[in-house]
Order: structure tokens, then C-alpha cells, then sequence
């Protein structure tokens, strides 16, 4: 009698898996995926070239595969940061930012005081910072660029000390970079050149040649079943660094939920 012995041995979850938090209403637009822009997983030992739906994906600007569409890889982006310091003990002070100064800010001001000044700025949109540290002065205000702002080396931030007493204050800055440690350089890594997130599902096509695939530029979708390409160029849970460059773009019509 013809018998057969079953491998019950776990493994990695791998398919179609359900980034979409509804069907109605989404916006989809083909594109052409290159094989070329898609890397190697391993899955379960066996090493396959693949894409799960839900990956973010952009266009390809330069080189031989210019025109087509690849994962987005951004790579280790640093964000541009000031580090603000208050040693004084009374008074007031105020930072300027693209040549608008804000209201007095107390001396012992939170984190939250500050980042309701600068987002006061016209200068400045309130989706571009976040405001960490404090209070002042025993901790230092960190105050990191983000959104639009992100990976730029944006305008500096300066700081008044006329009216603080029995003390100073002083801003540190670190400069942002765009250039992205491991980020892919044929314009895949930009976020203005995002698409969408993929909608189909190819587990074996892209070993043999460029797809044909749907990517879903409008409707509802669950965060933490996307996917993007980190700087090691491996699939890695959609950031929301990434998620927040996606909401800014106007071609993107897309809610994360």
C-alpha cells in the first residue's frame, strides 16, 4: 500500500499577505518591475527572488533599468538635529528659525513648550520636527527635522540669550544626509519617485525575468503588513520615517492604518 511520511517542520510565513485593510475604492496603476532591482531571501535555506505585496515600490531614474520600477531603498538617512542647552537659572530666550524668531520661551521650558513655539513659526510646518528632551535646564531639548525635512541639511536654528539670567544657553547642531548609507543609487532611493505599494504577488517570475504588476497608489492599508528595503537590503516592516514621506506626496492617496 503506498504510504507517505509528512514533514511537519515550521515555516517562515510566505504568500499573499493582507496589507489591504479594504477593497473599495483603491487605485491601481502597471508598472513594469525589474528583476534587476530585486535582491536575494532566503527563506527556509532555499534563496529566491521575490517581493511580497505591500513593499514599497519607485521608479528607477538612471542607469540600465531607467523607466521600470524597483523596491524603495532609502538606506540609513540621518536627520538633521539641534541640541539646545540652558545653563541659566531665570529669564527668557527665543530661537529663530528662517529668520523668524518665536515668542519668549522661559528658561525651564519642556520639550513640548518648545516644539509649540517653533511649529508657531511660519516657517516651519508642525509635520517637520519632533521635539524630544527636557525640561530645560537640567536636560537638553533635542529638536530633530523630519517629514519634508528629513535627510536634508536644512536651516539652522539659532538661539537668543538676551534676557536669561545667571546663565546662558547654546544650540549644537547635527546635519542631516540624504545620502543614506546602503541606499540604493538609481534613484529608488528618493521618496519623491515612490509609486505605491505592490499589489501582486510573484513567488518565483522575478527568477527568470522583468513583471508585469499592479501597484496600489490609492486606498486603506494596514502598516504593519508593508514592507521596505532597509540599508542592508533586506526586507524590513515599513517605517514610519517612510510612511510619513508617502502621506506628503500627492500622487499617493493612501491611509495606514
Amino acid at each position: 500500500m503506498t504510504s507517505f511520511s509528512k514533514n511537519d517542520t515550521a515555516r517562515t510565513p510566505f504568500g499573499r499577505n493582507q496589507f489591504l485593510r479594504s477593497t473599495r475604492g483603491l487605485g491601481i496603476e502597471s508598472y513594469t518591475l525589474s528583476r534587476a532591482t530585486v535582491p536575494d531571501q532566503t527563506i527556509d535555506t532555499f534563496t529566491e527572488r521575490f517581493l511580497q505585496p505591500g513593499t514599497v515600490l519607485a521608479r528607477v531614474t538612471s542607469g540600465n533599468e531607467a523607466g521600470k520600477i524597483g523596491p524603495f531603498r532609502a538606506g540609513a538617512v540621518i536627520n538633521e538635529s539641534v541640541s539646545l542647552a540652558v545653563t541659566a537659572t531665570g529669564g527668557t530666550f527665543t530661537l529663530t528659525y528662517g529668520g523668524v524668531a518665536t515668542a519668549a520661551l522661559a528658561f525651564d521650558s519642556t520639550a513640548e513648550q518648545v516644539r509649540a513655539a517653533l511649529t508657531d513659526l511660519t516657517t516651519l510646518n508642525s509635520r517637520d520636527i519632533v521635539v524630544t528632551g527636557g525640561a530645560l535646564p537640567g536636560t537638553a531639548v533635542v529638536i530633530t527635522f523630519t517629514g519634508l525635512l528629513s535627510g536634508q541639511d536644512v536651516g539652522a536654528i539659532t538661539v537668543q540669550t538676551g534676557s536669561l539670567t545667571g546663565g546662558s544657553a547654546a544650540v549644537t547642531t547635527t546635519a542631516g544626509d540624504s545620502s543614506g548609507s546602503g541606499a540604493a543609487t538609481d534613484g529608488r532611493q528618493d521618496p519623491n519617485n515612490i509609486v505605491g505599494l505592490l499589489e501582486t504577488f510573484a513567488p518565483w517570475q522575478l527568477k527568470e525575468r522583468d513583471l508585469e504588476v499592479a501597484v496600489v497608489y490609492r486606498g486603506a492599508v494596514v502598516q504593519a503588513n508593508c514592507f521596505e528595503f532597509g540599508s542592508s537590503n533586506t526586507a524590513v516592516a515599513l517605517t514610519n520615517a517612510t510612511r510619513d514621506q508617502m502621506l506628503l506626496r500627492p500622487a499617493l492617496q493612501l491611509s495606514f492604518h
